[in-house]
């Protein structure tokens, strides 16, 4: 049913991405992943049952991921309301992130001591250098030493904001897993916004989606209603989102992607600006502990106590549109 949506957008950013497709050969399409136009399993059946070809083209050329319009649907909002939707702004942000472990042995990695937590270094790089280093990385044989074992993971993160209705905006925030975790547990993801706006309580919903790391093969969603208790409403909103686990035998074997929204409404008259800061913290370390946190802005606190067994992405995405 999309395929031709997907051509006519491909075509349009053809010369622009030259060298990127080249970079991502072997994986999915350059232009169609920059867009967000991967349809796996589960959007394909839940998008063609919803919208037509001209209405799902619509929502995508104001600037709509289908991350984030999957979100709407699978939130209950009805087709109308999301085709009624306006004044998209979008930021996106590229991790190369790695991680070196004082041990090899996967019994000891991330415990308590201080000798066996790991030491990660995240860092931002371009649309072009982050896939073609996610290329090479699939393409290598890893070989771990007892003295230097390091893992390289690859995350982006995207962040919108966009008007529903008059007086009511949406916020939304999707992080996706490019190769899987090893460290799979309670993870921090959040929206931060500014003063002149205020979140509605009930409106948050987030999900959780895992992947065959090779096939990209969907195998389950977990929905985060605004009733659960993983929210985390101290400032801004955020969700703790346990990163499901491959089972026994599984070593980085399923990758996942995290997603959560809300609505917010402006405080004062007379608002300029609407604001959304994406946020994203991993937990590096194997045994759980339940996150303590809040958001304010363009910040994520973590309490003392815990903050050395998170690794915050920085710099945050951020979007912004005028009222």
């Amino acid at each position: 049913m999309f395929k031709k949506l997907l051509m006519t957008l491909c075509f349009s950013f053809l010369l622009s991405i030259a060298f990127t497709f080249n970079a991502y050969a072997g994986e999915k399409s350059a232009a169609t992943s920059k867009l967000g136009l991967e349809l796996d399993e589960s959007q394909n059946k839940v998008l063609e049952d919803v919208f037509s070809e001209d209405e799902l083209t619509s929502l995508t050329s104001k600037g709509f991921t289908l991350d984030a319009i999957e979100l709407f649907v699978s939130s209950g909002e009805s087709k109308e309301d999301i085709l009624k939707r306006e004044i998209v702004s979008n930021s996106t942000k590229y991790y190369i992130t790695t991680t070196k472990f004082n041990t090899y042995d996967p019994e000891f990695l991330g415990m308590d001591s201080k000798d066996s937590l790991p030491v990660t270094s995240v860092r931002e790089v371009s649309y072009g250098e982050f896939w073609q280093s996610l290329k090479e990385d699939n393409e290598s044989v890893t070989t771990f030493k007892p003295s230097d074992y390091t893992t390289t993971s690859y995350k982006t993160m995207t962040v919108s904001v966009s008007k529903k209705k008059t007086g009511v905006y949406t916020v939304t925030n999707t992080v996706a897993w490019k190769k899987g975790a090893l460290i799979t547990n309670e993870d921090i993801i959040g929206i931060g916004i500014n003063s002149n706006t205020s979140p509605i309580r009930g409106t948050e919903y987030g999900t959780q989606k895992w992947y065959a790391n090779t096939q990209g093969t969907l195998l389950g969603t977990i929905n985060y209603s605004s009733n659960g208790s993983k929210w985390n409403r101290n400032g801004d909103y955020g969700l703790s989102a346990n990163l499901v686990n491959g089972g026994v035998g599984c070593v980085r074997c399923i990758r996942h992607t995290i997603s959560m929204k809300y609505d917010i409404a402006p405080n004062v008259s007379n608002v300029k600006l609407i604001d959304a800061y994406g946020h994203y913290a991993h937990q590096e370390k194997k045994i759980n502990i339940a996150p303590s946190f809040t958001i304010s802005k363009g910040v994520l606190g973590i309490s003392v106590s815990q903050e050395d067994h998170f690794t915050i992405h920085k710099p945050q995405p951020h979007a912004q549109i005028p009222k």
